[in-house]
């Protein structure tokens, strides 16, 4: 009878380690400090689960460099928690002023109310070549070397095909496709709004519309990226146009990086001009980018 309880607890239990499955796209965005260069970046896992091993890339969108992507390996433990550990620099071409960490291994377990949530640590590894650096600013060194952070990692959505050789069978990890980066040449562009303004600075103030849900965007005027993968909020994203920087007719446009929780990605844009203000509803998709278009008076 005891071997009969043993064997059908052993059951449940890889039934439960089964049933969390980690494989997918999940997200985490960092609040930056004042002294990083890079402002607010993104962090974003990209993993397949095979059994109880782990395996895939994680990619570090930066604001003014290139992504950092990295090779990453790991398994889920049986207690449910997910160990991820890099293992090989796919691209990395950031200047030695930039303080990452190359090597880093993650912690975490999927939220107990959620499965679209993982919640756990990241912990750094010390760059060696870069310790000199924390003569300079010791504050920021540790922060970024020494210092584990929580992560809240949020799932996007199952992006890697469902077959692939075992992990053990993998040598290069380039041979697995990276996702490729959306560019505004191959999404549509539509005009949702026409203005004639006054002649005067333009300040455009962005929000999330609505319910707060995660909605990420990127502004361009006329195709040229101004701010880029910042969340919608209460708090406004803030863009300002000097008069003489103005054409007779300039576009603004609001690419969707993502669909936030409630699809579509909705923002509220408050346009003000010489003390007038314009309040315009934007909605775009990961298919259509939302333009307005200013015409000088």
């Amino acid at each position: 009878m005891r071997y009969a309880i043993i064997f059908i607890s052993f059951i449940l239990l890889n039934t439960q380690l089964t049933a969390q499955d980690y494989t997918g796209k999940w997200r985490w965005q960092i609040k930056a400090s004042a002294q990083d260069i890079q402002s607010d970046y993104l962090l974003e896992l990209d993993i397949k689960q095979e059994g109880n091993k782990i395996y895939g890339t994680r990619t570090l969108y930066l604001k003014n460099y290139e992504d950092m992507i990295v090779w990453v390996e790991g398994e889920v433990g049986s207690n449910g928690e997910v160990t991820i550990n890099s293992k090989k620099l796919l691209n990395f071409k950031l200047p030695d002023s930039v303080m990452v960490a190359k090597t880093f291994s993650y912690s975490f377990k999927k939220d107990r109310f959620t499965d679209e949530m993982m919640v756990g640590m990241f912990r750094p590894e010390e760059d060696v070549a870069k310790r000199p650096m924390r003569k300079l600013d010791p504050v920021f060194y540790d922060a970024v070397y020494q210092r584990p952070v929580q992560s809240i990692f949020k799932r996007l959505a199952n992006t890697l095909p469902k077959s692939f050789d075992s992990i053990y069978a993998i040598e290069r990890p380039s041979v697995i496709p990276l996702p490729a980066k959306k560019t505004p040449a191959a999404i549509e562009t539509v005009i949702e709004h026409t203005l004639t303004i006054p002649n005067g600075d333009v300040v455009i103030d962005l929000y999330d519309n609505g319910t707060i849900d995660g909605d990420i965007v990127t502004l361009l005027l006329n195709d040229k990226v101004v701010s880029e993968h910042q969340k919608l909020s209460l708090a406004p994203i803030t863009i300002k146009i000097k008069k003489e920087d103005l054409a007779d007719s300039t576009m603004v446009i609001i690419q969707a990086e993502n669909l936030g929780d409630i699809p579509p990605n909705t923002a509220l844009m408050l346009i003000t001009v010489n003390g007038k203000r314009y309040d315009l509803n934007i909605s775009s998709t990961l298919q259509k980018r939302a333009a307005v278009v200013l015409k000088k008076r």
